[in-house]
């Protein structure tokens, strides 16, 4: 069995990807959404530092940009959205894992 800490290092090494796809899937989303959406494909919902730390990154690098802007609730949440470079970004991460994991790595019951 893979131990606990090799799963949470992976998890987090596929959360900038995760969150570049949800966001090219999607359109603009908030951070709490971002957050459960994470949840879902990684199985439990990552810490909220996490998420926002993964999110200010992808900002700093131009691959995301945040605005504040009133939910449906009227609350004030920050959205993210995915910028030109970004899509480049991700097209190119999901290439490269692709290549690097080759179609045989990813078979189910291996």
């Amino acid at each position: 069995m893979i131990k606990r800490k090799t799963l949470d290092e992976l998890r987090k090494g596929l959360m900038s990807l995760i969150v570049l796809d949800l966001l090219v899937e999607n359109g603009p989303l908030h951070g709490y959404w971002i957050r459960i959406k994470l949840g879902e494909k990684l199985g439990e919902a990552p810490a909220e530092s996490t998420v926002y730390t993964v999110l200010k990154r992808l900002e700093k690098q131009g691959l995301i940009k945040g605005h504040w802007a009133r939910g449906p609730s009227g609350k004030l949440r920050r959205y993210y959205t995915i910028t030109e470079d970004g899509r480049v970004a991700h097209r190119e991460i999901l290439r490269e894992a692709k290549r690097l994991l080759g179609e045989t790595i990813c078979r189910e019951g291996d």
